[in-house]
C-alpha cells in the first residue's frame, strides 16, 4: 500500500451549484503541493537541489517538489 501524500488540500477550492441535488458542489482543481511546487523560483529549486538525506537530486522538477514539501510543513507548524 503507497503512502499518501500530504498535498495540504486544494489550492483554490470553489462552489459550483447543482441543478438537482442539495445546491453546491465542491471543486478542488489543483493541490496546494502543487501551487508550491509551480511557484518555487530557480532559486528556491537551486536551494533544494538535495534530499532530506543529503543526496543530490537530478531532477528540477523533484527540486520543485522537495521544495513544496517544507512549504507545507512550515505551513504545519504556524497552525
Amino acid at each position: 500500500m503507497s503512502k499518501r501524500i500530504r498535498d495540504g488540500g486544494p489550492a483554490f477550492p470553489t462552489r459550483v451549484a447543482q441543478p438537482f441535488g442539495d445546491g453546491c458542489l465542491a471543486q478542488g482543481g489543483m493541490s496546494l503541493r502543487d501551487w508550491f511546487a509551480g511557484m518555487a523560483t530557480d532559486k528556491d529549486v537551486a536551494a533544494y537541489q538535495q534530499d532530506e538525506y543529503g543526496r543530490v537530486i537530478e531532477s528540477r522538477v523533484a527540486a520543485r517538489y522537495q521544495f513544496a514539501k517544507e512549504m507545507l510543513k512550515a505551513r504545519e507548524v504556524q497552525s
